[in-house]
């Protein structure tokens, strides 16, 4: 018995003795260079014959360190959608031992080329290639790619490219939004249409989609360099149309929403391209709120009212223009007129506007009425009229229950 808790009491110690060897082992290893790849497969530097086997194996004096010159990030901006691309990354060893470099993973549409040089002497560089093509079904791409270092510090370099696919005709702003402007005022916007497809240079037949104001816009269209500086995503765009548009005044008033289309040379193939346009067009006469007030359809919502508390809601009402001092408005007409009262409150008068306070009012006692201005239909409504110089007109729905 004792023999055996002498045997075990040995074989602890020969164990603990063991792993403090370990240990300072590996302490002396990181203060040098301990080679990355030790215990896995046979190196590019090895197959090349550019470091023996045992030159791995032997840690060497200093550090390597890595460095990716420019970043191992690159934005490519816009290609085709199909096209392939490439692009080199410049390693450099910036450390004071051999650096050690070798392929890792891609992704499925990212390819890296050979390796130019396995191992780098310190200050040398070398040339890291990667190649992808444009499959991707989505509008953005990313892919990326990873080297293998003996940089302790940096034992995996994570390499990416990133950018968009286009289609072969891509229009920048994708969208127009005109905001709210006076529809006695001209309206001028510029887009470009870059194309990415080869023999495919003519854009033509124009055309704004809404038949009923179609005569109040125009287009040049020209053919211009590309600006590189100016749309950096579009560098590598074939050809590049500048579009002006030009609306002249006389849009109805209220939401806009169009779209200019038109055609390629390139036929059926393509069809027809558009771009949508949207805006509101206001009158000398202009109504804003809060959430009161919906814009899009100038409505003015009340809501649900009990008829024994009553309810009020303030908008307010924008006169704007030449001589907008001249221009006076007044209530012409309001329905429910039983159960809705509305009053204009004194102006604020500026150089270029003035402001009425417009309260819309149910009080105590009002019968009931059911104006749920639903699909555009059952509203309230409210007519102002001006008089001065020039008689002007501006209907306000209103939405309005009135419950006992």
């Amino acid at each position: 018995m004792q023999t055996v808790f002498k045997t075990l009491v040995i074989a602890v110690i020969s164990s603990a003795i063991g792993i403090g060897l370990g240990l300072v082992q590996a302490s002396i290893n990181n203060g040098s260079h301990q080679e990355r790849f030790l215990g896995t497969r046979t190196t590019t530097a090895v197959v090349r014959g550019e470091l023996s086997e045992d030159a791995e194996l032997i840690p060497t004096i200093g550090k390597p360190k890595v460095e990716v010159v420019g970043g191992t990030d690159f934005d490519f901006g816009m290609m085709l959608h199909g096209e392939s691309m490439s692009h080199s990354f410049t390693f450099r060893n910036v450390g004071d031992a051999p650096l050690i470099l070798e392929m890792g993973g891609s992704t499925c549409k990212c390819t890296v080329g050979d390796l130019e040089e396995s191992v780098l002497e310190p200050g040398e560089e070398t040339e890291v290639k990667l190649t992808w093509k444009a499959q991707a079904l989505t509008r953005k791409f990313g892919q990326t790619a990873t080297i293998l270092t003996n940089d302790s510090e940096n034992l995996e370099v994570k390499l990416q490219v990133m950018g968009k696919i286009a289609q072969s005709f891509v229009m920048e702003p994708p969208a127009m939004e005109l905001g709210s402007f006076s529809d006695t005022e001209t309206i001028q916007r510029t887009f470009h249409i870059f194309t990415y497809l080869d023999d495919a240079e003519v854009l033509k037949n124009f055309e704004w989609t809404d038949s009923k104001t179609r005569d109040l816009v125009h287009f040049d269209v020209k053919q211009v360099e590309l600006d590189a500086a100016e749309f950096p995503d579009h560098a590598n765009a074939l050809v590049v149309h500048q579009v002006d548009v030009t609306i002249d005044p006389g849009l109805p008033i209220g939401p806009l929403s169009s779209r200019v289309e038109f055609e390629t040379d390139q036929g059926e193939a393509v069809g027809h391209i558009g771009l949508p346009i949207t805006g509101t067009v206001v009158g000398q006469l202009e109504l804003r709120g809060g959430p009161s007030f919906d814009p899009r359809y100038n409505l003015v919502k009340i809501g649900n009212v009990d008829s024994s508390e009553g309810a009020s809601v303030s908008v307010f009402l924008f006169i704007q223009g030449e001589n907008h001092q001249d221009i006076v408005p007044e209530i012409e007409s309001v329905l429910p007129a039983e159960a809705l009262q509305v009053t204009l409150g004194t102006p604020k008068v500026s150089e270029s506007k003035s402001i009425y306070p417009l309260r819309f009012e149910v009080p105590k006692g009002a019968p009931e009425v059911y104006y749920p201005a639903t699909g555009g239909k059952n509203n309230g409504r409210v007519l102002i009229r001006t008089r001065g110089a020039v008689t002007t007109e501006l209907p306000i729905n209103v939405r309005l229950i009135v419950r006992g």
